[in-house]
């Protein structure tokens, strides 16, 4: 749990400290409420129902260093609530995302992304004879990075690589059917325009 912490602690202090280096700052709030009704809540033969609501909060910051480097900022957090299902039902998730741009020259374009992703949820845990609780939490994190190179006025390259990994608060339910893992990710794609100048109607 202590590396949980001081991962979200370090990702609050480096937005932090961007958002007062910026030149330019611009900030948006939007908030998203739902209201329905799922008629197999848990996706079984035995089919339950419930009605949900969901709330979803949006802060996206936009920040521009310079001409050349922008940041793109935002911590989304999720509710999710089924008063109907077998035990009322709550879960929430936390999400926060960065990614910075930067134009290193007029043909090479650097860009950074982390995503975090947390999740605590009541009877997560399917055996709870596996582990201490079946109220399990976990922490995801994304990291990636890409190179844009511009080819001509047409074609243009791009390579990246990323890091991801998940783990859960409890070790012993983390180590079940790989809950906990971590995946190295690398792309590569070239992409040329077929029809330039044209105008998609």
């Amino acid at each position: 749990m202590l590396k949980k912490s001081l991962c979200l602690l370090i990702a609050t202090l480096i937005a932090g400290a961007s958002s007062y280096a910026a030149q330019e700052r611009v900030i948006r709030i939007q908030n998203h409420v739902r209201v329905g009704y799922d008629d197999n809540v848990y996706s079984r033969e035995d089919a339950d129902g419930s009605i949900f609501i969901s709330d979803i909060v949006n802060l996206t910051g936009t920040l521009n260093f310079s001409s050349r480097t922008d940041a793109l900022l935002y911590w989304q957090p999720e509710f999710h609530y089924r008063p109907n299902a077998d035990e009322a039902e709550f879960v929430s998730y936390q999400n926060f995302y960065a990614k910075l741009s930067h134009a290193v020259n007029e043909r090479l374009f650097l860009t950074v992304s982390d995503r975090v992703r947390y999740q605590p949820r009541s009877g997560q845990a399917e055996q709870p004879t596996v582990t201490s609780s079946r109220d399990q939490e976990y922490l995801e994190n994304n990291i990636m990075g890409a190179l844009e190179y511009t080819l001509s006025a047409l074609d243009s390259i791009n390579v990246g690589a990323g890091y991801v990994i998940r783990v859960w608060d409890d070790d012993t339910y983390g180590k079940v059917r790989g809950n906990n893992y971590d995946q190295i990710t690398a792309n590569g794609s070239w992409i040329r325009e077929l029809r330039p100048d044209t105008t998609q109607g």
